[in-house]
């Protein structure tokens, strides 16, 4: 469901990022939808549907764009917690909900941490889904490519050894 705010909030996120890293935000974007219907499908197939915990869609998506924004400002250490910062702010100058805000700033905060089987039935669906769609976003021949290429921007003059590539990787 891409409504007039998921519009403004993608278009906002491109400009934050620029072209490559919007390219990556976008495939996470899609990947969020892809497994936010998938696991919708299998809920609906098993008897006990009764119990399960209906997905915003639109809370994942705005998450998902917004997740790396603070990435090209204030670079990767702790952010997750900038980028949560930043959306809020954003979102709150847009028509969204309080509650929908809440939802995207718990998704954004928990995509970048590792849970335990257990920990991981705390999180909010949103926020699990953006994690794994993230992570698979990350495996992605475009984000190697990406990560590449931002990594030659920043170190010109380093060599991309193994190790090198490894931590990239």
């Amino acid at each position: 469901m891409e409504t007039g705010v998921a519009s403004t909030v993608a278009q906002h996120a491109e400009s934050v990022l620029g072209k490559e890293r919007y390219r990556y935000v976008s495939a996470v974007v899609a990947n969020c939808k892809m497994l936010a219907l998938e696991l919708e499908s299998r809920e609906e197939a098993e008897e006990n549907s009764d119990t399960r915990e209906a997905i915003d869609l639109e809370a994942l998506v705005l998450a998902a764009y917004l997740n790396d924004i603070s990435t090209v400002a204030h670079g990767f250490h702790d952010y997750h917690l900038k980028s949560t910062e930043m959306a809020v702010e954003f979102l709150r100058g847009l028509d969204v909900s309080e509650e929908q805000i809440k939802k995207v700033e718990q998704a954004i905060l928990v995509h970048a941490t590792a849970f335990t089987p257990e920990e991981r039935q705390s999180a909010s669906t949103e926020g699990r889904i953006l994690y794994d769609a993230d992570k698979l976003g990350r495996m992605s021949g475009l984000a190697v490519v990406t990560s590449l290429i931002e990594f030659g921007a920043r170190y010109p003059d380093r060599t991309v050894t193994g190790d090198v590539l490894a931590a990239i990787l």
